[in-house]
């Protein structure tokens, strides 16, 4: 259902922006936070499926490399839906990895509270 959610929101978004040059306030905020939550899931799923990777469940792993895909889609359309460049995104992900990446290799009470957000957005699968 989440993931419906999101992909509304996707779809929102891309609308708003063809339909209107500057989106409202609120909507861009929308789109801004479904935006990080899309990157930081996409940092989340390459961690986890890197987990997967180590402990030698192949089948796991490919199931969030998937996830990592679908984050990553996401991020792009939402992205692109609040005038992003593509190097401005490609600097978004960079700086997760480079910031939220060792967050969550460290702490990990923190990777749990962003695996269940991800979950939430029907970003990351749930085994």
């Amino acid at each position: 259902m989440k993931a419906i959610a999101l992909a509304a929101q996707v779809l929102i978004a891309t609308s708003a922006m063809v339909v209107v040059a500057l989106p409202t306030t609120a909507l861009a905020q929308d789109n801004r936070g479904a935006y990080d939550v899309a990157v930081r899931c996409f940092v989340a799923n390459v961690h986890a499926e890197g987990l997967r990777r180590e402990a030698g469940q192949s089948s796991a792993a490919d199931q969030y490399r998937a996830a990592g895909r679908q984050s990553f889609d996401a991020a792009v359309a939402l992205g692109t839906a609040l005038g992003k460049s593509r190097s401005e995104m490609e600097a978004d992900i960079r700086r997760g990895q480079t910031q939220e990446l060792p967050r969550m290799v460290r702490d990990a009470d923190y990777f749990r509270t962003v695996v269940t957000t991800c979950r939430a957005y029907g970003l990351m699968p749930t085994a």
